[in-house]
């Protein structure tokens, strides 16, 4: 027999194409899934709150801080102010106390539909 050349295996691979080279049939980014119109209210409602909290958070803290400098200002200049600068408390003022004279009435009229537990537990509460 001749010499017939051996068959040698050759590999041929399949490659996949990349997705880059894939073109996408749209230009445009995908865009989130579309809201209803009462969605978008409530979104648009919610961003304004929030952006009005920012604000009214910085508004809050900047009296805070003239507040404070003013009483500095003041405890510098040897003023002496009151710390809540209203009117004071009766007890400040020196208002005697009085007593407050209240009576308690519980009506047992019902006590005969009551079993003798509830009785015996309604006795130890009043402290009979």
């Amino acid at each position: 027999m001749a010499d017939l050349p051996s068959p040698t295996p050759t590999t041929t691979s399949i490659r996949p194409e990349p997705l880059a080279s894939v073109q996408d049939v749209s230009d445009r980014p995908p865009s989130p899934p579309a809201l209803s119109k009462n969605a978008q209210k409530k979104a648009r409602k919610a961003a304004l709150f929030a952006e009005r909290k920012l604000q009214r958070r910085a508004r809050e803290k900047e009296a805070k801080k003239e507040k404070k400098r003013q009483r500095a200002a003041r405890a510098a200049a040897g003023e002496a102010g009151d710390e809540d600068e209203g009117r004071p408390s009766k007890r400040a003022r020196g208002a005697p106390r009085r007593p407050f004279d209240a009576r308690v009435v519980v009506d047992l009229g019902f006590d005969d539909k009551m079993s003798e537990k509830a009785r015996r537990a309604l006795r130890v509460a009043l402290g009979a």
